[in-house]
């Protein structure tokens, strides 16, 4: 029987009020995933955190495989450490963007599962739609729903048609009270289940139901202002300290609540970024004013996880200051779970620190190791197959390349972070995403869950990761070439020769 490689990868969170460190009941599912064009070739993808935080924080991340047969069957079990989990799924067809919450609307990011659940999940991509049974199915089925519910066409063409018509505001108030109205017909459909689930069950779906919707709404607003014109970006600025301000909050629970939901923290970070955005309009915000907002207007533990988001996410932005920012909250905080997962971070991406010790594929199939490049000076290059930044990346490193040419020591290595080999032949054959001196290697079929990837929290290309010839760390996030030139790699490398 054909077998095809499932990839799951499960979102675990362990609350910060819950350390028992008694096991928990296994948590089985068995699945069938229909639409056999869909299923040849492709592979599921859950995401694992041993805490919950951002999402996009690869580094948290473990994975776990299963196999799926030709009839396009499954079943895993998963051993949580705590007594309810998140797990989202994602169905990743080679070659193409991945199946998941942001391209469908039935596979939920995330559900909220218990220890102890056996389910059968059926997922049909032909009719878009998810269904669950067993142990455990009620509230599976009630997030299905939930996620289901979508404003009406009508909603959405008349919205565009006031941005058409550089009615900008009541564009924004129309989606918004219709964004809002649909959390009330959301709480029709999580009341109908309040009989058949639990207290805190019911309480984390109803706080992350508010909290993702306003969360991602806030974040299309944030995107949009990025790339809008004067007039729309004054729009949006009126819009949210006029209105947006005050009738957005963090949805009223406790504190243990807020901590265990999947959205409510990032929700509170983003709605605080945008509050000093608007209020200094034109201005940079520095990384000093959201972390003195935060440590102003929060008390422990809700601020020491708003610093650790704080901290992370801007990370790639401001490495040297979000370094510097680090050791203050560390003498900050007081809940000892995000100092611990800090420290980590810190520690793994402090200049001198050993580098993960990865295991790549090249060309030819053969492995390679980062101890096969001993005593050299490496400068890696991340990318993937579609990503535009990417293709400007090789004409960025050409007057680096150029200035070692001669160096022997000093090596240069274009990564491929796709699964599929196909893909990243179709790369190196475009010519536009690697250059000639470069050594060419693959994650292999881990793609972005490979280890290296996850241990640096890389979730956006491209990358560039710069090791010392000791094998230490140099630079796990330099200055993109692309905006200095490659003034401070350059610096970085005359430094370590």
């Amino acid at each position: 029987m054909k077998i095809i490689q499932i990839t799951l990868i499960w979102l675990l969170f362990i609350s910060s009020l819950n350390n028992s460190s008694a096991k928990q009941p296994a948590i089985t599912i068995n699945g069938t995933l229909k639409g056999t064009s869909i299923l040849k070739n492709s592979s599921l993808t859950i995401n694992l955190y041993a805490d919950y935080i951002p999402s996009a924080l690869a580094e948290f991340k473990n994975s776990q495989n299963c196999l799926i047969d030709s009839l396009g069957k499954f079943s895993i079990t998963l051993n949580p450490s705590a007594e309810l989990v998140y797990i989202s799924f994602s169905l990743q067809i080679p070659g193409q963007q991945p199946v998941n919450d942001l391209t469908s609307s039935f596979l939920v990011k995330p559900f909220l599962f218990s220890a102890g659940d056996v389910v059968n999940m059926d997922l049909n991509m032909k009719s878009a739609k998810i269904h669950f049974s067993g142990k455990g199915a009620a509230k599976l089925n009630c997030q299905a729903l939930i996620s289901s519910v979508s404003l009406p066409a009508g909603i959405t063409d008349r919205v565009m048609q006031l941005h058409n018509q550089s009615a900008h505001i009541p564009a924004y108030q129309l989606l918004h009270e219709s964004l809002e109205n649909l959390l009330v017909l959301k709480a029709g459909i999580l009341n109908s289940y309040k009989d058949s689930l639990a207290a805190d069950q019911y309480q984390l779906i109803e706080t992350d139901m508010a909290a993702e919707q306003r969360f991602k709404y806030l974040k299309s607003l944030s995107i949009s202002y990025t790339v809008s014109t004067k007039v729309k970006k004054n729009a949006i600025s009126t819009f949210f300290n006029d209105y947006l301000l005050k009738s957005t909050q963090l949805p009223i629970t406790s504190d243990e609540t807020l901590l265990k939901s999947a959205f409510a923290l990032n929700l509170a970070y983003q709605m605080e970024w945008l509050t000093l955005n608007f209020k200094y309009e034109g201005q940079k915000i520095t990384l000093q004013q959201i972390f003195d907002h935060i440590v102003t207007k929060y008390k422990s533990p809700i601020r020491d996880r708003l610093l650790l988001i704080c901290l992370l996410t801007l990370a790639k932005k401001e490495p040297a200051e979000v370094f510097k920012y680090a050791a203050i909250a560390l003498k900050t905080m007081d809940h000892s779970k995000e100092k611990d997962l800090l420290i980590n971070w810190t520690t793994k991406h402090t200049a001198g620190s050993k580098v993960y010790n990865f295991t790549l594929l090249d060309e030819n199939g053969k492995t390679v190791r980062l101890t096969d490049f001993k005593d050299s000076i490496l400068l890696i290059d991340f990318w993937f197959l579609g990503c535009k930044g990417c293709t400007q990346m090789p004409k960025a490193l050409e007057g680096i390349m150029e200035r070692y040419k001669h160096k022997k020591d000093v090596k240069f290595i274009s990564l491929n972070v796709d699964r599929s080999r196909s893909s990243w032949m179709k790369g190196l054959e475009s010519g536009l995403y690697h250059s000639k001196g470069q050594i060419n290697l693959n994650t292999g079929t881990m793609g972005t869950d490979h280890p290296l990837i996850r241990y640096y929290n890389y979730n956006s290309y491209p990358q560039l990761l710069i090791i010392g010839r000791n094998q230490e760390l140099i630079s796990s996030n330099p200055i993109d070439p692309r905006i200095d030139q490659g003034a401070e790699i350059k610096s970085l490398i005359d430094k370590a020769i």
